[in-house]
């Protein structure tokens, strides 16, 4: 039979059913809707032939479900790591240039993102899940060789709000990215940056508020230069900064070694990224 799971597929729960597979028995989160994780091992009930599989759930935990309790998902694990090998250190090192990598033996390490670097360790990171190398090799074909895709945390409310204030033509597209990031129960998902940045682009001045506040842009402290004007007098004092020469030239008491010096203010303000 075709599997509709593969291991290493990132999956999603829609189904409450409370079920032991002939792999493994469910956990106590079998019936949690909209938990992630990824498969560890794809079999066929020897009683309704039908396809099973064992998940381990991000946070650990695993499960015995039927593949029709689950549905397909092409997130990554939030913290996740691939198991090394001789090649897959080389490409590492090709596409990522982090010479950190050049440690150990290639075939027993487990590669990882801490921060925006790359680590390696001769065991599986505490709280990470291991991804298949296809996966990895997706993740290199998408650039993603300084930092992860960016994603944005959504709830069905909030979906259900910009769907509100859509045009009819987009209500139906706002209807599949909900069903893709939620699937038919879940409350809460993650959007791509790409899927974001295609609702700004599309969304009309009245829209473009609620995508704003909903999604909101990354901000970077940017350190500018504003320019004054001040005095300096005998013994090295400096007088009040003003904005322009001809302020500073007024306010001259009549003993200025330098009228209207020319000085650069340093100061912070947040930009988007």
């Amino acid at each position: 039979m075709e599997h509709k799971f593969k291991i290493g597929d990132r999956a999603r729960n829609i189904n409450t059913n409370a079920w032991s597979s002939t792999l493994t028995n469910h956990n106590t989160d079998f019936g949690v809707l909209g938990k992630k994780g990824t498969i560890i091992e794809v079999g066929v009930s020897e009683f309704t032939r039908n396809e099973v599989v064992v998940i381990k759930w991000d946070d650990g935990g695993i499960c015995g479900k039927e593949a029709c309790c689950l549905e397909l998902i092409s997130s990554l694990p939030e913290k996740w790591a691939v198991k090394g090998c001789k090649t897959l250190e080389q490409n590492i090192n090709k596409v990522f240039k982090n010479p950190r990598l050049w440690t150990g033996d290639g075939d027993t390490l487990y590669y990882f993102r801490l921060g925006n670097e790359w680590e390696c360790e001769e065991y599986l990171p505490t709280g990470h899940t291991i991804i298949t190398e296809e996966q990895f090799k997706q993740i290199v074909e998408k650039g993603l060789n300084k930092t992860e895709m960016k994603t944005y945390k959504v709830t069905r409310e909030q979906l259900a709000e910009i769907y509100s204030i859509a045009c009819l033509g987009w209500k139906p597209k706002i209807e599949k990215i909900t069903n893709d990031a939620l699937g038919a129960f879940g409350t809460e998902g993650e959007l791509s940056e790409e899927i974001v940045q295609y609702m700004r682009d599309a969304a009309t001045t009245e829209q473009r508020p609620v995508i704003d506040r909903i999604f909101p842009k990354p901000k970077k402290i940017v350190t500018k230069e504003a320019v004054g004007y001040v005095n300096i007098y005998k013994g090295g004092t400096f007088g009040v900064v003003h904005e322009t020469k001809e302020d500073a030239i007024a306010i001259n008491i009549g003993d200025a070694i330098v009228i209207a010096h020319e000085i650069r203010i340093p100061y912070e303000v947040e930009e988007e990224c």
